[in-house]
């Protein structure tokens, strides 16, 4: 079912639109207007213009022009004209009753000495994954843009710092492979192979991206389990229906 994510963007007051915002505002959003509308379109240019209007950086859009989008996009309780009810017309779809985080948030301290991410549960994560199904992710993409397949590691670049965040994205599922060990029984768990070998379990977080199926594997990347890779693990939230 296609729900309207434009809504979100255009009426939840804290998003800055194209340039970003915090998925549990968007939760709250969603639990405050009694879930969104069926909605399959999606005007990029649309919300782009809107975005540069509201920053003062264009005056392609008048205000009125700007408060008419408002009024016909945003349900009652969200400034808008619509009505919030349950007939044909404005039937809405999703209610979110709470959310919660897959694993233990950072600590970011009040005194701006900076965020603690060092104590992730990324077991906790992969087994509420397991049982709740997929979790949204906020983490750094900056090394992102030319990613083509493979595992993403540490070693690509990315940051793992909360406050290096700028993408978010979906952690739909995980997967674990076996890879030979250099004998560091400390990396992983490892069992015998058959020809007496030692084998290593190294897993990944099977990541959904929304910079369209041209980009990764067919719009998905996989990103390294064991190191907290770009920060995947520093804003993990799953939402419960």
């Amino acid at each position: 079912m296609d729900l309207s994510e434009q809504e979100i963007i255009i009426c939840e007051d804290s998003c800055e639109m194209c340039n970003g915002g915090w998925p549990q505002n968007a939760y709250s959003y969603v639990m405050e207007n009694s879930g969104l509308p069926k909605d399959s379109s999606y005007d990029g240019d649309l919300l782009m213009t809107m975005t540069t209007v509201k920053e003062g950086q264009s005056d392609e859009l008048t205000e009125n022009e700007m408060e008419s989008i408002l009024e016909s996009t945003c349900p009652a309780s969200s400034g808008g004209s619509q009505k919030n009810t349950n007939n044909s017309s404005a039937q809405r779809y999703a209610e979110i009753q709470t959310y919660a985080y897959a694993t233990d948030r950072c600590v970011c301290y009040t005194d701006g000495s900076g965020c603690d991410c060092t104590d992730q549960n990324e077991a906790l994560a992969v087994m509420n994954v397991a049982s709740f199904g997929p979790a949204t992710v906020c983490l750094e993409a900056s090394t992102w843009q030319d990613y083509s397949g493979g595992i993403i590691t540490a070693d690509s670049g990315c940051s793992s710092g909360f406050l290096d965040m700028n993408h978010c994205v979906q952690a739909v599922g995980y997967a674990f492979q076996e890879v030979d060990s250099e004998g560091d029984e400390d990396e992983g768990d490892e069992s015998k192979s058959n020809d007496g070998g030692n084998k290593q379990l190294e897993g990944y977080w099977i990541i959904r991206n929304q910079w369209s199926s041209y980009w990764g594997m067919s719009g998905y990347a996989y990103v390294a389990m064991g190191s907290n890779t770009c920060g995947v693990l520093n804003d993990m939230t799953q939402v419960f229906i």
